[in-house]
């Protein structure tokens, strides 16, 4: 990747990898957690993020459960990437193409660019 971020990987919170998983209906919606993978002189370490990952009306039956779930007041989640299909090489581009675009000079820059798009799991 660059100097400071290593790799990443995608996986569907509780479905093991995003490369072998399948939805089971067009319209879709899950968890999807990003580990960023960082260089350091002494030790490996990474980081992991996450997002709301699904289609339109996948998203909206999201809503809807969400709705419900918090008694009719809403739930607000701007962390969200939305797409037209299931298409692991497209999804993988994304968000390598956002990673990418926030790597900075430092971790700390690079985590708080990282935030703008994605949940830290600190």
């Amino acid at each position: 990747m660059s100097k400071l971020i290593k790799s990443i990987e995608l996986h569907p919170a509780m479905y093991g990898s995003l490369k072998s998983y399948v939805p089971e209906e067009k319209d879709f919606f899950f968890e999807l957690e990003i580990s960023v993978h960082f260089f350091h002189p002494i030790h490996y370490y990474f980081e992991l993020f996450s997002c709301i990952l699904g289609t339109p009306s996948g998203l909206k039956k999201f809503h809807e459960s969400q709705f419900r779930l918090y008694a009719g007041r809403g739930i607000s989640h701007e962390k969200i990437i939305v797409v037209e299909k299931y298409d692991y090489v497209e999804i993988t581009r994304f968000v390598e193409k956002i990673v990418k675009s926030c790597e900075r000079p430092s971790y700390e820059e690079t985590i708080s660019c990282l935030c703008n798009y994605f949940y830290w799991q600190e």
